[in-house]
């Protein structure tokens, strides 16, 4: 009896660690941070919905798990219990039944109470008892709640209670005003010491800094986004100079006594009576449009602008493709059917484990990059129980086949830009890249494609049970990677030279010409 409810035991610990790792995989993927108006959110506390739902998660999962679970030694027969969730007031009890707890950055023990062990022998109930099952997991899943909720804190903590976003705010507003203030004082052309770009701005780093302090690092995109409004912050800054400097030297100059009395005609009949003089020419300059042609093509985020050539030409398509190769199959019988007595009933149960990692075959096709690949061997138990009856006596029969597979996975990659017209200048500033920053961005790509076929799927061992439970793993996906700064920064001055260039660039034009368009 006792060797029975151990053996039923040991399955519920595997039970409850891959219930609680697959909840854990749902967290992070769909994290609950309200009580959902659904069945059995009334039973979430309003105050910590990720932690209950993430408890009740592993309840219900566990509770599926266990349903016909039994292991038989002898004549005696143990199975494994957990009172079914049917209503709100069962759904508050699975939720008190589950302990969580952090031991470590990226390790979870969980706990489930009032697990019911019944023996049987012959089909009678001999013992039924109570315990609790503990499991140890790996997942980030605490570790991230606690920091988000801790990155939450921070941003809505007040200057004056402690470091966030708005101390860090207020301290880079009275360093930009410090500096420019005196300027301004001194006589530089500065109409607004503080403008709402500046506060964009800083917003914008101060965010960052809170990022970076809370998660250890600060978003990538965010990242790259604030370097290119920095450089645009600064040179609106030098341009709103030049223009005030040029506005105030155009006043004195027409201020000076030396200037004609009589205003000059500047309006269009001005330029209409011009045409009567065809050889007159003036000089047109690119000058100022240049400036503003380069912030829109820099700055900018459509398809014509730098991002968009950068993202448009270094699109791939990602592909994963997997394999399952039987390598052995084994059956054996535990018992036999007693003459003359009746089937009542037939359970089977299946059961996967990865029992761990091989050289996996090659199934990429032969034109594709080669971003990652796994092999896994996996174990699938199928075990059918069949239950006998001859008055109140009860027998079992158990049959298992035992199957071992290699699963193979791999992930590949195609870069294959969009069928669009590139802006004129993109083959310029992508020339410039190519050779120097390749075997990076092609691991930016690989990463982008892993992170998207693996790691977000599930990860490996997920793969490799799904694929042999039958699943089509065969998939495709855009990947548009973040590339390293060091390709936009080359990038972006090869576009700025392009900028000087253009911006010197003038020519005569006849009055005739410019009046007629």
């Amino acid at each position: 009896t006792d060797t029975a409810a151990d053996r039923a035991l040991t399955g519920t610990n595997a039970a409850l660690a891959g219930a609680a790792r697959t909840a854990a995989a749902n967290a992070i993927r769909s994290p609950a941070v309200a009580a959902a108006d659904s069945r059995f959110g009334a039973a979430i506390d309003p105050d910590q919905p990720f932690r209950e739902t993430f408890a009740l998660r592993v309840y219900a999962r566990t509770e599926r798990a266990l349903r016909d679970r039994e292991a038989t030694v002898g004549p005696a027969t143990a199975s494994v219990s957990l009172p079914r969730v049917e209503t709100n007031e069962d759904a508050e009890r699975a939720i008190d039944a589950v302990s969580i707890e952090r031991a470590d950055q990226a390790v979870v023990r969980v706990t489930v109470s009032d697990v019911r062990v019944t023996v049987r022998r012959d089909g009678d109930v001999v013992s039924q008892t109570r315990t609790n099952v503990s499991t140890t997991i790996h997942t980030p899943a605490l570790a991230l709640h606690d920091r988000v909720t801790r990155f939450e804190a921070r941003l809505a903590r007040d200057a004056l209670d402690g470091p966030g976003l708005d101390r860090r705010l207020t301290d880079y507003l009275h360093r930009v005003v410090w500096l420019r203030g005196p300027l301004q004082y001194a006589g530089l052309p500065i109409s607004n010491v503080l403008a709402n770009r500046h506060v964009e701005l800083l917003t914008n780093r101060a965010l960052l800094g809170v990022q970076r302090s809370t998660f250890g690092r600060a978003d990538e995109a965010g990242e790259s986004a604030y370097g290119r409004a920095y450089a645009r912050t600064g040179l609106d800054d030098v341009l709103a100079v030049v223009q005030d400097s040029a506005e105030t030297r155009a006043s004195e100059v027409l201020q000076q006594t030396g200037a004609p009395e009589a205003p000059t005609d500047t309006a269009i009949s001005a330029a209409i009576d011009a045409t009567d003089r065809p050889d007159q020419s003036v000089p047109v300059g690119v000058n100022v449009t240049a400036d503003r042609a380069f912030l829109a093509f820099a700055d900018g985020d459509g398809d014509a602008s730098l991002d968009g050539t950068l993202r448009a030409a270094f699109t791939s398509i990602a592909s994963r493709r997997a394999e399952v190769v039987q390598l052995d199959r084994t059956t054996r019988q535990r018992g036999d059917r007693p003459e003359n007595w009746t089937l009542a009933g037939t359970t089977t149960t299946r059961d996967l484990t990865v029992e761990g990692a091989v050289e996996p075959d090659d199934v990429l096709r032969p034109d594709l990059h080669h971003a990652d690949s796994f092999g896994r061997r996996v174990a699938a138990a199928e075990r059918e129980t069949r239950r006998y009856v001859n008055g109140s006596r009860e027998r079992s029969v158990v049959e298992t086949t035992r199957t071992t597979y290699r699963v193979s996975v791999g992930v590949g990659y195609e870069v294959r830009p969009p069928t669009r017209q590139l802006p004129g200048n993109a083959e310029q500033v992508l020339t410039a890249d190519a050779n120097t920053v390749e075997d990076r961005v092609h691991e930016r790509i690989a990463d982008s494609a892993t992170r998207a076929l693996v790691s977000e799927s599930g990860g490996e061992d997920d793969l490799v049970r799904r694929a042999v439970e039958g699943d089509q793993l065969g998939r495709e996906h855009v990947v548009r990677p973040e590339l390293p700064e060091a390709v936009r920064q080359r990038a972006y001055r090869v576009a700025a030279d392009s900028r000087r260039q253009a911006r010197n660039v003038s020519a005569s034009v006849s009055t005739r010409e410019l009046t007629g368009g």
